[in-house]
């Protein structure tokens, strides 16, 4: 901020900005995103995949939904959240129930 002066301008109040206080662009988020992997030589994988295991394991961790959304920035009370991550209850109920070995219906 020192560095722009008075041109410094933060008006959505973000946490990481560009030099002069706006949003980061996509490019400069995916070299340090990239960078980021290789220095943890990890494979690269789309930061959005990140993010959807990042919240698929909080739901198989039992984190609550609400909790879940003020996280990832979902709307409280959002279907968002609830519809796309749900598959996970799907998967593991179909799972204990196999260990049960109760038929599970494949539709």
């Amino acid at each position: 901020m020192i560095k722009s002066g008075d041109s410094y301008n933060n008006e959505h109040d973000l946490i990481f900005t560009a030099a002069l206080g706006g949003p980061l662009g996509k490019r400069y988020v995916l070299r340090h995103w990239t960078d980021a992997l290789k220095a943890l030589k990890l494979p690269y994988r789309p930061f959005h995949v990140t993010r959807h295991t990042f919240i698929t394991q909080m739901a198989l961790d039992g984190v609550p939904e609400a909790i879940t959304q003020t996280i990832v920035g979902h709307k409280k009370g959002s279907e968002v959240t609830h519809k796309i991550y749900t598959h996970v209850n799907k998967e593991n109920t179909k799972k204990v129930l196999e260990n049960y070995r109760i038929n599970v219906p494949t539709t």
